[in-house]
């Protein structure tokens, strides 16, 4: 079990649900509905805030990839 399949396992139920459909969303390409911003630094690395959840991923030319799930805290942004 990965580091992502570990922070799943702890966070309530509906929340994961809302993770696990966003998360679909972004390995699919259909990102138009979501809240995404582009990290600084770097030219296709992006964020999505699902609740105070977000979740890092790299987009590439054909496919996109997901880092790191992350609990949001005010240090965050």
């Amino acid at each position: 079990m990965d580091k992502k399949e570990k922070f799943l396992n702890k966070i309530p139920l509906l929340d994961k649900i809302k993770i696990l459909q966003a998360i679909d969303c972004i390995l699919i390409g259909d990102i138009r509905f979501l809240d995404i911003k582009k990290l600084k630094g770097s030219d296709n690395q992006f964020r999505v805030r699902v609740g105070k959840y977000r979740i890092k991923f790299t987009k590439h030319a054909t496919f996109n990839q997901v880092a790191e799930v992350t609990h949001r805290n005010d240090n965050t942004y």
